[in-house]
Order: structure tokens, then sequence, then C-alpha cells
């Protein structure tokens, strides 16, 4: 909110978990009357016992066993949550900032074609190196994600928050001022200049590129002690806070908006229709949508009216064929031969049916070495579905029934065209003799914009690790939280007007969240309370007895606790250690 960057801010001597602690306190001296100079006194005699004693428990405990280690599981296991979560507030104030083109800076505009970028903190009294590219990918949001443009020359500056002069440049450096002779299409570097001692954490860099007019790219800054930008310490521009990623979104959960498995494809939807075309004799409407030609579904990966066009004139010189092949269904495109012979023989399959008189399916028996069969790449077992998407009456099964019933879908398909559309989610089609389409189109939805890259699994089993649909939120986290938050006010609200326990709303999270072994004591142990204690010592004096029960349950655990750390430590006192 303040704008600060920086870690400085949370090393502040801020009681910031106190939390009114030494008010109360106070308050408690106040009531009981004793005076600040004994409270002090008191202080001041505990403080060297208190440090002394701790100081040899610490030892005592560092000497038992490493911490954090499987002797003390509280440590191993909330150590790294306690780093998680103090990073997570510290990585608030720690974030980059950018000005682009017409952007403020200082009071001065960013003029066109260039670009300041502040990286998050730098490290005191070090060399460091950074370069940058630039990209048009705007509709992409994670930067990650983008396709660039070669990078630029890379530079180099020294850190010294002190304001003194830079040391003698790095092998590296020296590397970099011989090759800044050589040309690079990448963006030119303003500032800082090579070789400059800088006096700030957060440096503005300023990068420019020449720009046509009405053009705009994007920026993306790298900066690291390394001069290969592999090392720990890299920071870019596409760094976001954690606490952002966790709390807003998480940009690695968003789609890169390309066709990363070749499946986009853009709806070809009909405009216009003339009533002497093939089109208008089929009864095509406008706002159809064209799904198959010739049996090949039409895909559009670019707009380009002339490439559907063509779609009605390939069954003049092409053979689309689709058949099953272990339970997959295969589909291949042969050059059209006039006159080839089809090179098949088939037999019924009957091995799933109890007549002979049905049968499951007609099956390709042998396969000639020369036909369309052998181009087609057929082989004996297979499932001959359709040629140009048309297939033959399911009656027929004798071998010289099927190949003639081929070779005429063949023949015939040279000079007619199969059309299938969609009207208002029904499917239609129709066969028609050859003739120009007619038709004047429109584009639809743009389908196959999806990716798998996020999870690295091959969801859709198309043997490629590149799409996946189900981002639903495009790793927004914020309609998560607010929905929580609608969901308890609305929980607590509907049991204030119904006169509810408000406490009910916390018992079905925790039966959410808990286990089974630690909730069902506690619902054996309420319906005992209610059923029995209720009655005997009456409600609101049964309640009374159980905070005192509960306190000396705590207490008494406790106690047991500390015990049994006693004797562990005790026995590992006495006992050799293996380190």
């Amino acid at each position: 909110m303040t704008g600060f960057r920086g870690v400085e801010i949370w090393f502040m001597p801020f009681p910031a978990r106190n939390f009114g602690g030494h008010a109360e306190g106070f308050r408690v001296v106040e009531l009981t009357g004793m005076r600040f100079t004994s409270l002090l006194k008191a202080e001041l005699f505990m403080l060297p016992i208190v440090f002394g004693v701790s100081l040899m428990y610490w030892t005592f405990l560092w000497r038992l066993a490493p911490i954090p280690s499987e002797s003390y599981p509280y440590a191993q296991i909330m150590w790294p949550l306690r780093a998680f979560d103090t990073a997570l507030y510290y990585s608030s104030t720690m974030y980059s900032k950018m000005w682009r083109a017409g952007e403020e800076l200082e009071g001065d505009i960013v003029p066109n074609g260039q670009v300041v970028w502040s990286p998050s903190n730098l490290q005191d009294d070090r060399w460091w190196y950074w370069r940058v590219r630039t990209t048009r990918d705007f509709e992409v949001p994670d930067p990650v994600k983008r396709s660039y443009e070669p990078w630029s020359q890379t530079g180099y500056f020294y850190t010294n928050f002190s304001g003194g002069d830079a040391p003698p440049p790095p092998e590296a450096a020296q590397r970099i001022d011989a090759e800044a002779g050589t040309s690079s299409d990448g963006p030119q570097l303003l500032w800082p200049p090579n070789g400059m001692a800088i006096a700030t954490p957060n440096p503005n860099f300023r990068a420019a590129v020449n720009l046509a007019p009405g053009d705009s790219v994007d920026f993306y800054f790298e900066v690291d002690r390394l001069s290969s930008f592999d090392g720990e310490f890299l920071q870019r521009s596409s760094d976001r806070p954690l606490l952002f990623e966790v709390l807003w979104r998480d940009m690695r959960f968003t789609g890169n908006r390309k066709d990363d498995d070749g499946d986009l494809n853009i709806a070809a939807i009909v405009a216009g229709v003339e009533p002497e075309g093939l089109g208008g004799q089929l009864g095509l409407a406008e706002g159809d949508r064209l799904r198959a030609i010739n049996g090949v579904e039409l895909r559009i990966p670019q707009w380009d009216t002339e490439r559907i066009d063509r779609y009605f004139t390939q069954g003049a010189d092409s053979v689309f064929t689709a058949w099953e092949r272990d339970e997959k269904t295969m589909r291949r495109t042969a050059v059209r031969r006039p006159g080839e012979a089809l090179g098949l023989e088939f037999v019924a399959d009957t091995s799933f049916v109890e007549s002979w008189t049905k049968y499951d399916a007609v099956r390709v028996a042998t396969v000639a070495g020369e036909g369309l069969g052998h181009r087609l790449g057929l082989q004996a077992g297979d499932h001959l579905l359709a040629i140009n998407g048309r297939g033959i009456d399911e009656d027929t099964w004798r071998s010289e029934e099927v190949v003639a019933a081929f070779t005429r879908v063949v023949e015939e398909t040279e000079t007619a065209v199969l059309v299938e559309w969609e009207r208002d989610g029904d499917r239609h089609e129709g066969v028609m003799p050859f003739a120009q389409p007619g038709l004047t189109y429109r584009e639809g939805a743009i389908e196959g914009l999806d990716e798998e890259l996020v999870n690295n699994k091959d969801d859709d089993g198309d043997g490629l690790i590149d799409e996946d649909t189900d981002h639903p939120l495009d790793g927004r986290k914020w309609p998560i939280i607010i929905g929580a938050a609608g969901f308890g006010l609305a929980a607590y609200f509907t049991m204030a007007f119904l006169g509810l326990p408000l406490f009910m709303i916390w018992g079905y999270v925790e039966s959410v969240n808990g286990i089974p072994h630690a909730i069902i004591p506690r619902i054996i142990g309420a319906l005992i309370a209610r059923q029995y204690f209720w009655k005997r010592y009456g409600k609101q004096q049964w309640r009374q007895y159980a905070m005192v029960l509960s306190v000396g349950f705590g207490v008494g655990m406790a106690l047991i606790g500390m015990f049994s750390a006693a004797l562990s430590m005790v026995k590992k006192a006495v006992s050799s250690l293996a380190y």
C-alpha cells in the first residue's frame, strides 16, 4: 500500500506479535498495587537467571542430538513451515517494477520505444550482469510462456551502496567489452553504462528498441551475478512475489493461448448461400457450421476461405479412407488412380454371435500386393469403415459384394461430394454431384488453444505433453478466497437467524480437515455429556465443570509430556550416542 520495496521494514524493532500482552501485564500490576520499581527489580533479578539457565538448557539439548533431526520432530516439521511463512510475508515488499512508454517516472514520461525496469533487491558489493529482449505475445498472461525476439547484448555494473567506485571488472565483463562492437538484433541498453557503480539495491534499468509508428512490444529483463544467467540470484521481470501467487494469481496455472499440439481449428460458419450453388441444392443456410467434406473433418488453423473451397474438390483426385484396427480408428489418404482395383478380400466375423445369419463386422481377410488397399496400408483383420466419408450397407457381408460396394463408392465419389454440417446442435449430411459451392463464410469459435505443460502429463492420450483444458480459474486464487469468505459469512448469518450455535461452523470445518481417530472420541464425549452429565448435574452446572476438567486435562497432559521429555533427556545423557 505504501509502495515500499525491500526487506528492511521487516527487521524494525517493532513488537508485532505482542498483541497487547505488555499492556495487560501493566494492568495486572496496577490492580494488584505493585509499584513500578518493584516490577523493575523483579525483572532485573530474573533476567540473568533466565539467560544463564536457558544457555545451559539449550546447550544440553544441542548436545543430545542435532536440531532439527528425528529426535526433535517438532523442529523438523515446523521450522521449514515457519520459514516459508516468514518468506511469504517478506516477499510482499520484494517485487520489481516496470514503467512502459507513456508512464510517468520521477516526473518524466517514458518515451515511445523505451522501458524502465527496477529489480526487487540487489546485493551490495557485487558485480551484476543484465540483458533484455522483446515480445509481441501480449495475449499470453504469463511472460514465461511468451515467444521472444533475440536477447540484447549483455551489460554489467557494480553495486556499492556506500557510494564508492567499482573495482577492476572481472574476466566475464572484459569479454563483454570485447564483444561490444558486434551487431545485435535485440534492444539497446541505455542505462546503466558498463562498469558503473550503483548505490541503490533498486536501480532503474533503461532499454530501447526501434518501433514503427503504431507498433508496440513488451520487454523481458534478466539480472544475475553470473554472466550465464543461471545463478541462484537470478531475477527476472516475470518474477512475482510469493504472497501474490498464494493470495491473488499463480501465472504457472494459466494457458499460453497457443496451439501446442496442432489441433487449432477455426470453425467455418456459412455467411451466405447462392441458391444455384452446391450449398443451396443441399439446403445449407446462413449460420450452419461446415463439419466435414468427403469424410474429412474441416481443420482451419489460419483463416483462409480458399482452403475451405478446396475441400470440395479434393475428392476428385484423392481417396480418404477410415478403418478400425485394435479398437482405434485409422485414417489415411491416397492419390486416386483411375481403374485401380481395391485389392482386398473380406470375411464376416462371426466369433461373437450365436447364428451364422448375423455377424459382428466384415473385416479384411487378405490384402493383394497391388491395389488401393495395399497403398493405404490396410492389414488383415482391419474393419474398413468408409471411403470419402461413405460406408456400405451393414447387411452386406459376402466378400465379393463388399468389394463391389466399396468399388462403387470409390467411383461415385470422384464426381460427387458428401457434405456434413451442423445446425442447432444436430448433424446433417447430403450428397450431390460436384458443382461450385456457392458459399461465403465467416470465422466462428477458435478451438484447440490449450496445454498440458503445467502438470507435465499427457492428459489427452495423444502421446504429447502439450495440452490440458482444465484451467477453469486461469490461475486466479482470489475467487476461491472470496467464495470461502462468502460461505463463512452466509453460514454465520444463517445460524444466527435460526438460533443455532455459531461454533457449529467450526465443528464442520474441523470435521472436514480432521482425521477420524481424533474426531470420533470427541463425538462420543459430546454424546455422553449431553445424554448423561446434563441430566445428572444440569446443563449450566456441567458447562462450568467441563471448563475446569478441560483445564485440568491440559495441565495434566503438559506435566506428563514434561516428565517424559525429562526421562528421555536423562536416558540420552547417560547412554552412548552414535554421533
